[in-house]
C-alpha cells in the first residue's frame, strides 16, 4: 500500500540503495488473505524464500497503483521466480 511503501523509502532512503533493487512480494496473491493468520503466512513465505535462496512472484500483479514512484525508489514488485 502507498503509506507503507512510502514510510519504508524514508528509512531505506539514508541508506543509498539503488533504485528497484529490493524486492517486494505479497503472500496474499499466492494464497488469499488469512486474516488473523495473515501475519504468520508472511513469516512463513520469507523463511521458505530464504531456506531455498529463491525469491518467489507476487501474483497477478499487472500495474502499481499510479501514486506510488517505484521509479525512484529502492522497491519493486517481484512478478518472477529468481534466485536470491
Amino acid at each position: 500500500d502507498m503509506v507503507e511503501l512510502q514510510c519504508l523509502d524514508e528509512v531505506f532512503a539514508q541508506y543509498n540503495i539503488p533504485r528497484q533493487s529490493v524486492a517486494l512480494g505479497s503472500v496474499k496473491s499466492n494464497i488469499g488473505h488469512l486474516k488473523g493468520a495473515a501475519g504468520a503466512a508472511g513469516i512463513l513465505k520469507a523463511a521458505l524464500c530464504l531456506t531455498h535462496k529463491t525469491l518467489v512472484p507476487s501474483l497477478n500483479f499487472n500495474s502499481p497503483n499510479p501514486n506510488i514512484d517505484f521509479n525512484n525508489s529502492p522497491f519493486y514488485v517481484n512478478t518472477a521466480t529468481r534466485a536470491w
